[in-house]
C-alpha cells in the first residue's frame, strides 16, 4: 500500500512538472528579436540566462482592431496596456545588452501613429518602463520612437514628434543602461526636419530670436522672416526644449520651442502641421 502511495505521488509530481511552463537553458538571445506571433519558448526575457515561455494576446473589438495588449511570462501576466482609442498593429522587440539585460520594446500603433510606445525591463514579476517615447518630448504630438542600434550596454534611439516648432522631426539620442535605468549620454540630440527639399536650407516663416546657448537667457541673434537656416541639434531637459539653428551666413544660436501650435504654421515655411 505504501509503495502504491509513493508511486501515485511521483506520478502526480511528474504530471505537475509537465503542466508547468518549460524553462531550459539555451544559447544567449540574439541582439535583436522581433516577436510577431503570440507564443515563444526560445527567448530569455527575464535576463537570467534561461529560456522563458512568452505569451502575447490582444483584446479585439473589430476585425483587425484592438484596444488591449497583454503579455505573460512563465504563466504570469507581466504587462497590460490599454490604447486610448484603438490600435491596428503591435510591435514587440527584444534587445539584449552586453550585460545580459533584456530591453523590451512595445509599440501599439493606431491612427496618426498614436499609441503606447516605450522600453521595458523585467523585474519583480512585471515589465517596468525605463523609457516612454510618448512623454519624452513635451512640445509636440503623435510622439513615438524606435531603437536604431545596440552597442554594449548602450542603445541608440530615435524619437519622432509632430513638433510645435518645426512640424515633423526626428531626434536621435544615445542611452546607457546602468543600475536599472536608461540614462542619456547627453541631453543634446541630432535633429532631422521633415520638409520639402530636405537637403536645402529652411526658410523662416516668421521672425524669432536665437539665444546664446541651450540654457542661456541672453538673446543673441534675431532671425528675420525669409532668412535661411538649418536645424542641427535639440536640447531636451524636461519641459525645457531648445533647438540649435545655424544660419547660412555661419552664425548660430538656440531657439526656444513654442509651447503651443502656431496659428500661421511652424517656424519653417517648407513644413506644415499634420494629424
Amino acid at each position: 500500500m505504501k509503495k502504491m502511495y509513493m508511486f501515485g505521488s511521483m506520478l502526480a509530481l511528474a504530471l505537475l512538472f509537465c503542466l508547468m511552463p518549460s524553462r531550459t537553458a539555451q544559447a544567449a538571445n540574439p541582439q535583436q528579436a522581433d516577436l510577431t506571433g503570440s507564443y515563444y519558448t526560445n527567448y530569455d526575457i527575464t535576463g537570467d540566462g534561461v529560456n522563458d515561455t512568452i505569451r502575447i494576446r490582444k483584446r479585439q473589438v473589430a476585425s483587425g482592431v484592438y484596444d488591449g495588449f497583454y503579455m505573460s511570462v512563465n504563466g504570469q501576466e507581466v504587462i497590460h496596456l490599454l490604447h486610448n482609442y484603438y490600435f491596428y498593429e503591435d510591435h514587440v522587440k527584444l534587445y539584449t545588452l552586453q550585460d545580459g539585460t533584456v530591453i523590451v520594446y512595445i509599440y501599439l500603433q493606431g491612427d496618426n501613429l498614436d499609441g503606447p510606445c516605450g522600453l521595458y525591463v523585467y523585474g519583480n514579476g512585471r515589465l517596468n518602463q525605463v523609457l516612454n517615447f510618448q512623454t519624452f518630448f513635451k512640445y509636440g504630438m503623435h510622439n513615438t520612437g524606435e531603437v536604431l542600434k545596440v552597442s554594449g550596454n548602450r542603445l541608440k534611439v530615435k524619437f519622432f514628434s509632430m513638433s510645435q516648432a518645426f512640424a515633423g522631426i526626428d531626434m536621435k539620442y544615445t542611452y546607457q543602461y546602468k543600475n536599472g535605468r536608461l540614462i542619456p549620454v547627453t541631453k543634446y540630440g541630432k535633429v532631422k526636419v521633415y520638409k520639402k527639399k530636405p537637403k536645402k536650407p529652411a526658410t523662416a516663416r516668421k521672425s524669432f530670436w536665437l539665444y546664446k546657448s541651450a540654457t542661456s537667457s541672453r538673446k543673441k541673434i534675431r532671425v528675420n522672416k525669409g532668412q535661411k537656416f538649418r536645424v542641427e541639434k535639440c536640447y531636451v531637459n524636461g519641459s525645457q526644449v531648445r533647438f540649435k539653428v545655424k544660419l547660412t551666413n555661419g552664425r548660430n544660436g538656440w531657439v526656444k520651442s513654442p509651447k503651443r501650435f502656431l496659428t500661421k504654421g511652424p517656424l519653417i515655411k517648407e513644413t506644415m502641421y499634420a494629424g
